[in-house]
């Protein structure tokens, strides 16, 4: 059987939207129509199978949609050893397409120095 996504990241994500929102997986489960258990099950990575209008019913409650629910979990976006993009660099892409080189200049700039100071504060 070939998996499709990695639901243990999509139980990350949901959990991660869930709390943000301040919802408990009862009020959530209520919201949804769907038991307790089932969001726990989802949450906790133990879910095989998922049905789309419901997790597209969850997204919703979370305030988000299926694309920032997804974007890790499904196995062609997750960088893996075969080496295959991950959404965000998909996504970074595409907005870099649309700049200047100056500005993209900039921005490799920006991001590097926010590496470079990251890496120092967190030898301290």
């Amino acid at each position: 059987m070939i998996k499709i996504f990695n639901s243990v990241a999509l139980g990350k994500r949901v959990k991660h939207f869930r709390k943000r929102k301040g919802l408990s997986q009862a009020a959530l489960s209520r919201i949804c129509n769907t038991s307790q258990t089932r969001i726990s099950e989802l949450e906790r990575g133990n879910i095989s199978l998922l049905n789309i209008y419901k997790l597209s019913c969850i997204a919703q409650a979370l305030d988000t949609n299926l694309d920032e629910l997804l974007c890790d979990s499904l196995e062609i976006f997750s960088n893996n050893k075969n080496n295959t993009v991950s959404i965000y660099q998909m996504k970074l892409e595409k907005l870099l397409t649309t700049l200047e080189k100056e500005d993209v200049d900039f921005y490799i700039n920006t991001v590097q120095s926010l590496i470079k100071y990251k890496k120092q504060i967190e030898h301290y």
